[in-house]
């Protein structure tokens, strides 16, 4: 399952914290439940589906309005605007709204998922008037269940778990031709034009929540603070896992920047050395960071 910056910050201020507050708990969540729900879709297409199709994850792109498409699946027939919801329960669209066991959701998302297919189908058309563009709108988790009440067709399908097997099967019986290296060249060249950055990125840390951390080396395995600081390794109490120390001090500086994450020049040396909780020499950090740099 792939992670996100957002998801190694809240993991992070756990560490070293010890807890979160009911925002980031319920973020923390929501991007789990997100990243579980990508990754078993993934893991359908890479068993279902064929070889030579590509697939996007996580496209951000603004085509007048900026937008994101959990996935694009790109086959030599068409492509695929796939938006996967792991969803523990029902889920029901009537009345032009959103409900998750009845009750009533935030956002429209099959309106929203009807304009994503729309706008990518113009972007593809830049590429070939001829390409077929879909979307799938996919329900995951094995207690989904869906229900829509609409008086008009969809630009999407609607697909339960069990259903998935079937419709990725169907799709690579007709959409089984190679897909060549300069098609895709001119897929990318296409995406590349409307693609914008993630909004949603982690913000850095205040310095009084810096000031409240727990400082210190976390082990590289169980992620104990009880540590044997050794000539050139650091060896934990706990599971006896051992690491270099320059190793060590490379994960410290990841920690400083997904921490201070966006920021100008968040990696110090100064920081690195407290977050170790001085327990390694700051000319060793500098030294480490130095060469990390060449």
């Amino acid at each position: 399952m792939q992670s996100n910056d957002k998801l190694l910050q809240l993991n992070l201020l756990v560490l070293r914290n010890g807890f979160l507050d009911k925002y980031q708990l319920d973020s923390r969540h929501y991007i789990l439940s997100g990243l579980l729900g990508e990754a078993l879709f993934s893991d359908f297409v890479s068993r279902y589906g064929h070889k030579s199709w590509a697939i996007y994850s996580d496209y951000w792109f603004n085509y007048g309005k900026r937008m994101q498409a959990d996935f694009l699946l790109v086959t030599s027939e068409r492509w695929l605007v796939v938006e996967v919801k792991h969803y523990d329960g029902r889920f029901e669209y009537k009345g032009n709204e959103c409900y998750l066991n009845d009750k009533l959701m935030d956002d429209n998302y099959l309106l929203a998922m009807d304009l994503r297919v729309k706008k990518i189908r113009h972007m593809a058309q830049e590429l070939n008037q001829d390409i077929v563009v879909e979307g799938l709108f996919v329900f995951i988790h094995e207690n989904s269940e869906a229900k829509v009440h609409l008086d008009y067709a969809l630009d999407f399908d609607v697909k339960l778990r069990n259903e998935l097997k079937g419709f990725l099967s169907q799709l690579k019986r007709t959409d089984n031709r190679q897909l060549s290296d300069g098609h895709l060249r001119k897929v990318d060249a296409v995406l590349d034009k409307y693609r914008v950055k993630n909004p949603f990125l982690p913000k850095p840390i205040k310095q009084e929540d810096w000031a409240g951390l727990t400082k210190g080396i976390n082990c590289c395995t169980c992620d104990s603070f009880d540590l044997a600081y050794r000539h050139k390794t650091v060896i934990c109490n706990d599971c006896g896992a051992i690491e270099r120390k320059d190793a060590a001090i490379l994960r410290m500086a990841e920690q400083v920047r997904i921490l201070f994450y966006g920021e100008d020049y968040a990696v110090t040396g100064a920081r690195v050395y407290e977050l170790c909780d001085k327990r390694i020499s700051i000319n060793a950090i500098h030294k480490v960071l130095r060469d990390s740099r060449k």
